[in-house]
């Protein structure tokens, strides 16, 4: 408990900074203002103190002390206005949380909702409005508006222009980037049938869909999907922020002559991030059965037995990529409902026993499924999911070395690094000092010695019986008339 009694305080204060004041009733300074040189007290923050009238003649150019006696009410005033600032409160995003350091959106690392995936997802920060902004403006605003700015090979581009045919590895991108943003809610479309992922599925959206779909966001509010009646959030000023950064981002990840055209097309107050995706879809990207049915023979084409060593990961890297195409052209639920049996097809192939048994079970749980139940209750799969799986079981075996075609392929890998020097010194055997000089012995055609060194000739010499060939030769070179003596040449 304060001490009621007053305090006395001795302030030191220069005399040019001390003005004209009120000098407080009862105090000698109103009793005697008529008296000797003017006398004036100094200002203080604070209503009601006493204040000890200083004689300004005394010290004229000196530093000059005053007392000022506070009541324990007015210590009480003072102490509070020096306390700490008062805590901000936040409103809860719509997809998102709030964190100790602020607000952030998005629906968190993992997808799980507990912590933002990136710095970049925080939206506000817990301090004061200033350097909230001030944190927010280049660090983050900047980085969420840049797009695919940085990866020229994934832009958006005209029909005409060579990116045009990386259109599906651009979506993706792009998706990936809103992702690490805190972006991504606002292209996936609640309505009261269920959310559509626009990004993933883009023949399912239609314009009306989408406009829609930004007046609730920006206007009506959004469905609760958890909610048994049709019940609505209230607007949140999170997803209009996120709404005009992702626009920024989608221009910024198109080529200069479709970043020119959609400003064209699309008005200055209707450019919002799901518009002009959705502007880009109908311009560059054409959802259609006839594609579906294309992927899904090349996806049928697709074979284990193909990649190194039976790669999982890069069959799935590449059947994903497929699969996420044949996605995107879906203009209903479910258009292709065996793309998960369609998906591990190629992998039917493989060597190693534990694997294939788990793709066979995926396959037939999902095409055993009746009334959405697999055989004995075993869960069915998304393809995505399902080749995720597969490709998990395959990390697994190959850390523990129990993947049988890849210790096959480290074999035979370390048998070709030990041949070529076994072929170099055989062959070197095999060629003698005869062959590479190009001699032969004229009496057996061998490669091996020369015709004065030819044991077969020498059999014949010693026997007499020389050959009919070697005769002719001897007395070609030796003969002289009619009786001269035949020389056999031997060398």
């Amino acid at each position: 408990m304060l001490d009621p009694s007053p305090l006395i305080m001795t302030v030191d204060s220069p005399p040019q900074d001390i003005p004209d004041a009120t000098v407080a009733p009862d105090t000698p300074a109103a009793t005697n203002a008529t008296q000797g040189p003017p006398l004036v007290a100094p200002p203080v923050s604070n209503p009601g103190l006493l204040i000890a009238p200083v004689n300004t003649a005394a010290a004229p150019q000196a530093s000059t002390s005053f007392q000022a006696t506070l009541t324990s009410q007015q210590i009480a005033m003072l102490l509070n206005s020096r306390g700490a600032p008062t805590t901000r409160v936040f409103v809860k995003p719509r997809i998102g949380g709030v964190s100790p350091a602020g607000v952030w959106t998005g629906y968190g690392a993992g997808g799980q909702g507990k912590d933002p995936q990136s710095a970049r997802c925080m939206r506000e920060f817990n301090t004061d409005v200033v350097k909230s902004f001030t944190a927010m403006a280049a660090p983050i605003e900047d980085k969420c508006h840049l797009g695919l700015r940085d990866s020229p090979s994934l832009l958006f581009g005209m029909p005409n222009e060579p990116n045009a045919n990386t259109v599906v590895s651009s979506i993706t991108a792009f998706e990936e980037r809103m992702i690490q943003h805190g972006m991504e809610a606002v292209f996936h479309i609640v309505t009261s049938d269920g959310t559509l992922n626009m990004l993933q599925e883009p023949g399912r959206c239609t314009s009306a869909i989408i406009d829609t779909w930004c007046n609730d966001l920006l206007n009506q509010g959004v469905i609760d999907p958890s909610s048994s009646s049709v019940t609505q959030f209230p607007v949140c000023q999170y997803d209009r922020i996120n709404m005009l950064w992702s626009a920024e981002a989608m221009l910024n990840s198109c080529t200069e002559d479709l970043k020119h055209d959609l400003k064209l097309s699309v008005d200055s107050d209707d450019r919002f991030g799901p518009k002009l995706i959705m502007a880009v879809f109908t311009k560059i990207y054409r959802p259609s059965q006839s594609k579906i049915e294309h992927l899904k023979e090349r996806l049928k084409k697709m074979s284990i037995r193909t990649y190194p060593g039976e790669n999982v990961t890069l069959f799935v890297q590449d059947a994903v990529k497929l699969v996420r195409e044949i996605k995107m052209n879906f203009m209903m639920n479910s258009t292709v409902p065996d793309l998960t049996t369609v998906a591990l097809s190629g992998l039917t192939l493989l060597s190693d026993d534990l694997l294939l048994q788990r793709v066979r079970a995926i396959c037939i749980n999902n095409d055993v499924n009746g009334f959405g139940k697999a055989l004995r209750g075993a869960k069915t799969y998304e393809a995505i999911e399902a080749l995720m799986d597969i490709d998990e079981l395959y990390r697994v075996l190959v850390n523990q070395d129990d993947y049988s075609p890849a210790r096959d392929t480290r074999a035979r890998a370390l048998q070709g690094a030990a041949s070529p020097s076994t072929t170099l010194v055989q062959n070197r055997a095999a060629t003698g000092g005869s062959s590479a000089s190009g001699r032969r012995c004229w009496e057996c055609n061998s490669t091996d010695h020369v015709r004065s060194n030819c044991p077969q000739l020498r059999a014949q010499l010693t026997t007499g019986t020389a050959t009919t060939a070697s005769s002719s030769q001897a007395s070609t070179s030796g003969s002289s008339g009619t009786g001269g003596t035949s020389h056999v040449n031997h060398g």
